[in-house]
């Protein structure tokens, strides 16, 4: 029987196995979170699991959302959806799946939490799991996620003084408000055009929903969303950056050229004006993630001293 036939409101049980599918209790957000911040099959510390609890309560997430699967009393898998500006969620979850039979638990709680997040008016669903992870893979697969992307993180240190670029002739920079907010939608849809970045994503969500997400990463300052802009006040490139929360390092969440501007350096120029961004900020590092297969903008990542961390697996649902 399946464990979902039986599902009512935000609790679901098969009372074959004894399985219960339920939102966590506070006093289960420890031993919940020690298994979604596993090393591998390691579970947690205390201390790192207090290190995100802090991180929770800085950057204002909500546990209330936080899944289990529990099997008398013991909690056998968990899962963290994290709702965003843009009807969004990433789903964050254990680094290994269960072992065999086990397997059919998570799937379970993969559609408990889907179910939920439709209820919620989510419209799109995301997870980032490690290249290595083929059992959990193979789980969301089965629950309707489609990959989207390998994404691969770079990282830049950045010690001492970086000049900004000068600019081409007859453009200018403007940065983000309400007064400028159609400009900025212009030229991020404008840059999407034949894009290499996760062009799957293309015409999945309104242009406000994707400026909303784009807020809501890390700590958002319009000081530091630029839009270059030509004497016909055109949009010809996108600089997004935002402040890591507890980390002395700028993200940059975006960065796009229009396709008739591409071919003249501007990436190059966007590249040098986060850079000097960071300098300019007393900050120590730039971090980025972009599409494994987008070569032109690794190749310009890579021109500019940006080194691999790491890499992950996004995958998508979007709800019907």
């Amino acid at each position: 029987m399946s464990i979902l036939s039986n599902f009512s409101g935000r609790n679901s049980q098969d009372s074959d196995n004894g399985i219960i599918l339920r939102l966590a209790r506070k006093e289960e957000y420890a031993a919940s979170l020690r298994l979604i911040l596993a090393d591998g099959r390691v579970p947690a510390t205390g201390e790192k699991v207090l290190d995100f609890l802090q991180l929770a309560v800085e950057r204002r997430m909500d546990l209330s959302r936080l899944c289990v699967a529990c099997q008398a009393s013991k909690i056998i898998w968990a899962i963290l959806p994290l709702y965003h500006p843009g009807r969004t969620a990433l789903l964050i979850v254990p680094p290994q799946a269960p072992d065999g039979h086990r397997e059919s638990i998570a799937r379970d709680l993969i559609s408990f939490v889907v179910k939920q997040g439709m209820d919620d008016g989510v419209q799109m669903e995301q997870v980032l799991i490690d290249p290595s992870d083929r059992v959990t893979h193979r789980l969301f697969t089965a629950s309707g996620f489609r990959q989207l992307a390998e994404l691969v993180y770079l990282h830049r240190l950045v010690q001492g003084a970086v000049s900004f670029p000068q600019l081409p002739m007859g453009m200018h920079w403007v940065t983000y408000s309400s007064d400028h907010h159609k400009l900025f939608a212009q030229g991020i849809l404008n840059s999407y055009v034949d894009s290499l970045d996760c062009p799957a994503l293309n015409g999945k969500r309104r242009i406000d929903d994707i400026i909303a997400g784009h807020k809501a990463a890390g700590e958002h300052d319009p000081e530091i969303w630029q839009v270059l802009v030509g004497d016909n006040h055109q949009p010809h490139a996108v600089l997004l950056l935002s402040r890591t929360t507890r980390a002395e390092s700028l993200e940059l969440i975006y960065l796009g050229v229009s396709p008739e501007s591409r071919g003249h350096g501007l990436g190059d120029v966007l590249m040098r004006q986060a850079l000097a961004t960071v300098a300019r900020r007393e900050m120590s590092k730039l971090t980025l993630a972009v599409d494994a297969k987008n070569a032109p903008a690794l190749k310009l990542y890579y021109r500019h001293g940006l080194h691999r961390l790491a890499s992950r697996i996004a995958m998508l649902r979007e709800m019907n």
